[in-house]
């Protein structure tokens, strides 16, 4: 016999899953799937955090000023994506306006 949530009736978010329609920040969706979501790009903004340090510890011992502009674009872009990262998980509907 199958446990109940195989017999229960399939909802639209799951029929959009198996679809494999796009989901958007501002769908209905689950409240646990939701969270997952948050963590996923909450752990990603972390990443991008830790993306910046070896680029800042070697910023100082830059061979040459080419260099240490490589390296500052590097940080900056690291830091633009955390900056955004951060806005999407404090509010997943951020991107969309």
């Amino acid at each position: 016999m199958l446990p109940d949530e195989f017999n229960r009736p399939l909802t639209a978010f799951e029929r959009k899953i198996d679809a494999e329609d796009k989901i958007e920040p501002r769908d209905a969706m689950p409240e646990k799937y939701r969270l997952h979501l948050i963590r996923q790009i909450s752990q990603h903004a972390h990443s991008e955090v830790i993306g910046m340090q070896p680029e800042g510890n070697w910023l100082s011992r830059a061979p040459s000023l080419r260099a240490k502009q490589i390296l500052l674009a590097k940080i900056q872009d690291e830091g633009g994506a955390w900056i955004v990262l951060v806005q999407c998980s404090r509010n997943p509907g951020y991107l969309k306006g």
